[in-house]
């Protein structure tokens, strides 16, 4: 009997010939160098499949943690604009909500366009060195384009936490005329997990700026002492929103512990780098490639080795003995040295979560 509810449609004028939104909706790879999940999903997943996702091991860990609380929850921010993660991306909720416009801030996950639905891909990753803020106005623009029309938006990106959160304070800021500060304190009330990455509170506050004319928040830089690889390391650097101290400790914290786990990982590559060094001294005199490679094969990371050793013999004799090459493992592109695949297919790397993507895509298209 209810199953016949109309839904409201999207009439949206076409993005501008040319602009960065529009360019976006056909990239192929990030300018990060990530590939983009181009398909289109005319029939988003049941109810049910998202809680059968929610349940099961198999998908993995990222997967277990998206679709279950409190990333799994769809939040309302304003009467036209709602909150989310992928979890939320059913047919059941679009429905209820009468979503009519979806941004999907993600390179990762496919475009959810049923019928009388418009999706525009924001395709950045959440890392704090991606522009985001060059989308901050278009985005914005049809958010209020669409609500002047009486329809409704749900921006998303894997979580909910950072990408998706950080385009809505853009819009509530530009056109709800809310300071950054505020409109960060709303939507952190309604969505808990809401966190921008600390590039993209950078990029915030420049926008701010740049529509305010005046900044509401400034990036405070603390020092920490932190522990990291069986030792601690004073002085480190931590950067945040300067709020976060005293309105949000837990935030804080967690932005400490990150720049720990990037510490630990810098150190851990600094030794890599200094053996890549090493190879490319002694590439000067050795001829083949393959007499080091064997020698540093269980000790060196040899992708940093290979890149650094290709450039050196490139410099130094005109030419390479070796090749990088792209291949496609699990429906995933890898680049490896060309000549891992006859002698050290072993080495040729087998990616432990994308995979689980594209399984979980091949799922839901079905």
């Amino acid at each position: 009997m209810g199953c016949c509810v109309s839904q409201p449609k999207s009439n949206l004028k076409p993005l501008k010939k040319g602009s960065v939104l529009s360019l976006a909706q056909s990239m192929k790879i990030t300018k990060g160098g990530h590939a983009i999940t181009f398909k289109v999903i005319r029939k988003p997943m049941l109810q049910k499949e998202a809680d059968r996702i929610a349940r099961d091991p198999s998908c993995g860990q990222d997967f277990q943690t998206v679709f279950n609380p409190p990333l799994n929850v769809c939040n309302k921010l304003t009467k036209f604009v709602y909150l989310s993660g992928i979890a939320s991306l059913t047919k059941e909720n679009l429905e209820k909500l009468g979503i009519t416009l979806i941004i999907n801030a993600t390179y990762e996950w496919f475009n959810i366009e049923p019928e009388n639905t418009t999706c525009y891909r924001v395709p950045v990753d959440d890392s704090a060195n991606d522009d985001i803020s060059v989308y901050f106005d278009e985005v914005c623009d049809k958010i209020e384009e669409n609500a002047q029309n009486g329809g409704k938006t749900l921006v998303h990106c894997m979580a909910g936490a950072s990408r998706s959160t950080t385009l809505v304070l853009a819009y509530l800021m530009k056109y709800e005329k809310i300071n950054l500060k505020n409109a960060f304190i709303s939507v952190k009330k309604r969505r808990e997990t809401a966190r921008p990455n600390v590039g993209f509170w950078e990029q915030l506050i420049k926008y701010e700026i740049k529509i305010r004319g005046q900044a509401s928040v400034k990036m405070l830089h603390m020092t920490a002492s932190v522990k990291m690889l069986h030792m601690t390391v004073d002085n480190i650097q931590v950067i945040v929103p300067d709020f976060y101290e005293k309105d949000y400790p837990d935030l804080s914290k967690t932005e400490e512990l990150a720049v720990n786990e990037y510490s630990a990982v810098i150190l851990w590559y600094k030794k890599k780098i200094a053996i890549a060094i090493w190879c490319y001294y002694f590439s000067k005199c050795i001829e083949l490639l393959d007499t080091i490679f064997f020698i540093l094969r269980k000790k060196a990371n040899q992708l940093t080795f290979l890149h650094v050793y290709h450039h050196s013999s490139m410099l130094i004799r005109g030419q390479a003995s070796v090749k990088m090459l792209h291949m496609t493992v699990d429906n995933i592109q890898v680049i490896v040295p060309d000549f891992y695949e006859k002698d050290y297919p072993d080495l040729i790397p087998r990616p432990k979560w994308r995979p689980k993507t594209q399984d979980l895509n091949v799922k839901l298209l079905k």
